[in-house]
Protein backbone atom coordinates (compact mmCIF):
# COMPACT_ATOMS: atom_id res chain seq x y z
CA UNK A 1 0.00 0.00 0.00
CA UNK A 2 2.24 2.45 1.20
CA UNK A 3 4.89 1.36 -2.22
CA UNK A 4 1.80 2.27 -4.31
CA UNK A 5 1.28 6.12 -2.71
CA UNK A 6 4.74 6.95 -2.78
CA UNK A 7 4.75 5.35 -6.62
CA UNK A 8 1.68 7.75 -7.40
CA UNK A 9 2.85 10.58 -5.22
CA UNK A 10 6.19 11.13 -7.29
CA UNK A 11 3.95 10.91 -10.31
CA UNK A 12 1.84 13.75 -9.55
CA UNK A 13 4.45 15.95 -8.22
CA UNK A 14 6.34 15.66 -11.90
CA UNK A 15 3.44 15.15 -13.45
CA UNK A 16 0.79 18.02 -12.38
CA UNK A 17 3.54 19.86 -10.02
CA UNK A 18 6.96 20.19 -11.98
CA UNK A 19 8.07 19.07 -9.08
CA UNK A 20 11.98 19.34 -9.33
CA UNK A 21 12.61 17.47 -5.66
CA UNK A 22 10.58 15.40 -3.43
CA UNK A 23 11.24 14.25 0.39
CA UNK A 24 9.95 11.03 1.37
CA UNK A 25 9.64 10.43 5.11
CA UNK A 26 8.30 7.52 6.67
CA UNK A 27 7.73 6.57 10.59
CA UNK A 28 5.92 5.73 13.60
CA UNK A 29 3.98 7.16 16.49
CA UNK A 30 1.19 5.89 18.18
CA UNK A 31 0.73 2.61 16.47
CA UNK A 32 0.31 4.01 13.73
CA UNK A 33 2.64 4.32 10.25
CA UNK A 34 3.47 7.93 8.96
CA UNK A 35 4.40 8.29 4.96
CA UNK A 36 4.84 11.71 4.50
CA UNK A 37 5.63 13.02 0.19
CA UNK A 38 6.83 17.24 0.24
CA UNK A 39 7.49 18.44 -3.01
CA UNK A 40 8.85 21.97 -3.94
CA UNK A 41 6.33 21.80 -7.13
CA UNK A 42 3.73 24.81 -8.21
CA UNK A 43 1.04 23.00 -5.47
CA UNK A 44 -2.61 23.79 -6.06
CA UNK A 45 -5.40 25.36 -4.69
CA UNK A 46 -6.73 23.11 -2.40
CA UNK A 47 -10.12 24.45 -2.30
CA UNK A 48 -10.76 24.42 -6.10
CA UNK A 49 -8.65 20.96 -6.26
CA UNK A 50 -10.41 17.89 -8.39
CA UNK A 51 -9.31 14.83 -6.72
CA UNK A 52 -8.52 12.95 -10.00
CA UNK A 53 -8.26 8.99 -10.31
CA UNK A 54 -5.06 9.04 -7.92
CA UNK A 55 -6.05 11.22 -5.12
CA UNK A 56 -8.97 9.20 -4.91
CA UNK A 57 -7.68 5.52 -5.61
CA UNK A 58 -5.06 6.32 -2.62
CA UNK A 59 -7.66 7.44 -0.42
CA UNK A 60 -10.43 4.25 -1.01
CA UNK A 61 -7.24 2.02 -0.54
CA UNK A 62 -6.28 3.65 2.84
CA UNK A 63 -9.72 3.33 3.89
CA UNK A 64 -9.52 0.04 3.21
CA UNK A 65 -7.10 -0.44 5.47
CA UNK A 66 -8.76 1.68 8.04
CA UNK A 67 -6.03 4.54 6.96
CA UNK A 68 -6.51 8.47 6.02
CA UNK A 69 -4.75 10.66 3.28
CA UNK A 70 -4.60 13.76 3.90
CA UNK A 71 -2.78 16.47 1.62
CA UNK A 72 -2.23 20.29 1.67
CA UNK A 73 -0.41 23.05 -0.66
CA UNK A 74 2.07 25.27 0.70
CA UNK A 75 5.44 26.07 -0.82
CA UNK A 76 4.90 22.93 -3.06
CA UNK A 77 2.57 19.93 -2.55
CA UNK A 78 1.89 17.86 0.91
CA UNK A 79 1.00 14.32 0.69
CA UNK A 80 0.26 12.34 4.04
CA UNK A 81 -0.93 8.95 4.42
CA UNK A 82 -1.34 7.01 8.06
CA UNK A 83 -2.18 4.01 8.46
CA UNK A 84 -2.97 2.05 11.48
CA UNK A 85 -0.27 -0.79 12.56
CA UNK A 86 -3.05 -2.86 13.91
CA UNK A 87 -6.94 -3.04 14.77
CA UNK A 88 -6.87 -1.25 17.61
CA UNK A 89 -4.94 1.82 16.62
CA UNK A 90 -7.50 2.15 14.38
CA UNK A 91 -9.61 3.62 16.73
CA UNK A 92 -7.28 6.53 16.98
CA UNK A 93 -7.23 7.86 14.11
Amino acid sequence: MLYRVVQEGMTNARRHGHAKHLEITIGTKRGAIYLLLADDGEGADIAELEKGFGLRHMQERLALLHGKLRYWSDSGFTLEAILPENEEASNFL
